[in-house]
């Protein structure tokens, strides 16, 4: 059920949420929809500041398994309805104040350029680089579920003219990218390990504070005692890696990712599973 001011910001804006849902996709995606299992083991290259647009941000970054949910619901769960003023023997009322809801009454203009200038980015992550698939990382769910909501009323009524508005709604955000070899890699080599009764670590490696490009990863023994280390660029790290897939080949077929199976066609794997070298 929707919130008094929530009600409030479609009645501003014009919005009717039955009939917006008809014409639009009005959920919001998690990162499990999009990466299944291999999204608890996301390796992110170092983050920069660049401009994302809301239309290419799908949803958030949760590591659960929840289905997809509706704009609107979220929308209650991060904008609540301002409690009633308390009254006092020393005051008349008790003022309370939601800093976000004022954003709800804003036009798109002004509420992109209150997003810009805020000095605390929207946090994205991009988990999906082929299809430049964004999520809300850590910061900034209030103005992404606004202007998203914005966002779909405009383009249900200009399905024509989606990349012309998707311009339009270009924010400014921290941007951390995922880096899909050392994800994947990282992903066979976990598991490999779990099966033999180990655990596995990782970092990036940096030199006097500059990221190299290097992954740092370790097999833990009993009470995480490191048994192996290894540093590798992108090259080696594939190359240490093939043996693994081969071992368990199969297995990483059937997930159902489309940059992971990107992915394994890159490294030249054909249909009756073996690795062309």
């Amino acid at each position: 059920m929707l919130n008094n001011v929530i009600k409030q910001f479609l009645i501003y804006h014009g919005i009717n949420p039955e009939y917006l849902s008809k014409l639009v996709d009005t959920n919001v995606y998690h990162t499990p929809q999009y990466l299944g299992v291999i999204s608890n083991v996301i390796i992110f290259r170092p983050q920069v500041i660049t401009e994302v647009s809301i239309g290419d941000i799908y949803g958030t970054n949760i590591n659960n398994s929840r289905g997809a949910e509706s704009i609107f619901d979220l929308l209650c769960e991060f904008y609540k309805d301002e409690p009633k003023p308390k009254r006092s023997f020393f005051k008349k009322t008790d003022e309370h104040h939601i800093r976000s809801n004022d954003n709800l009454l804003l036009n798109r203009d002004a509420m992109l350029e209150k997003c810009n200038a805020s000095p605390e980015l929207m946090s994205v992550c991009r988990i999906d680089n082929a299809n430049n698939i964004n999520l809300i990382y850590s910061n900034g769910m209030h103005r992404y579920l606004a202007l998203r909501t914005l966002y779909l009323k405009e383009i249900s009524n200009n399905p024509n003219d989606i990349e012309r508005i998707k311009k339009k709604y270009k924010v400014k955000v921290g941007l951390n990218e995922i880096d899909e070899i050392k994800t994947f890699c990282f992903f066979i080599f976990r598991r490999y390990q779990r099966k033999n009764g180990k655990r596995a670590g990782y970092r990036l490696e940096y030199v006097n504070r500059e990221y190299t490009g290097r992954l740092l990863f370790a097999t833990l023994g009993e009470n995480n005692k490191v048994e192996e280390e290894f540093a590798f660029n992108d090259e080696e790290l594939i190359e240490f890696i093939k043996p693994f897939i081969e071992l368990d080949l199969d297995y990483y077929k059937s997930i159902k990712v489309p940059s992971f199976q990107l992915f394994l066609t890159s490294l030249g794997y054909n249909e009756d599973s073996k690795i062309k070298l």
